[in-house]
């Protein structure tokens, strides 16, 4: 018999501080974790250079959606944020975006992992002309935790002034080899 040995994957999810208020449990450091994984390209909602990431990726159609992978990982493109790219290997600039309420295809399978990290993530926000928040580019801080906060904190913004906004989390998740 012939033993393998491999090390986990760790991988980046950010979650919404939304996911965690409404139902979500709170992530902790050294507990396990499962969301459903999107990708989100660089240029998305959330574009920033602290939070996106490259790395090679496998982009294969899928019945309706799709799939971004890497060994253990399967996240949904978000054709929302940007244009597919072709079948086959990519080197892709992005964020891995997770979520507890199925936002993606029924059929993308739910990662598993365990917490490794978690970070805090604040970013400047702006009142746009029509009166939504824009994300001030290069502005997300992040402040390590033990664990998620269950609630976030979000000023109300007025008169035209930036205030930071705490966002999500940045999970860093070893998730097992297949």
């Amino acid at each position: 018999m012939s033993l393998r040995f491999t090390e986990p994957t760790v991988v980046e999810v950010f979650v919404a501080s939304w996911e965690i208020e409404c139902c979500a449990p709170p992530p902790a450091v050294g507990e396990p974790t499962t969301w459903t994984l999107g990708f989100q390209p660089g240029h998305g909602e959330y574009a920033d250079p602290d939070l996106d990431r490259e790395r090679d990726w496998l982009v294969e159609p899928r019945d309706g959606w799709t799939a971004v992978t890497d060994g253990p990982l399967v996240a949904w493109w978000n054709d929302h944020a940007g244009p597919v790219p072709a079948p086959g290997r990519h080197r892709l600039r992005g964020l891995l975006v997770g979520s507890a309420h199925g936002l993606g295809p029924q059929d993308v399978p739910a990662t598993t992992g365990t917490v490794r990290r978690v970070r805090l993530v604040s970013q400047v926000y702006r009142p746009g002309r029509d009166g939504t928040l824009l994300p001030v580019r290069g502005t997300v801080s992040m402040a390590d935790r033990e664990r998620s906060p269950r609630w976030f904190r979000i000023d109300r913004i007025d008169s035209g002034t930036d205030v930071p906004q705490q966002t999500g989390v940045l999970l860093d998740v070893a998730v097992a080899g297949p």
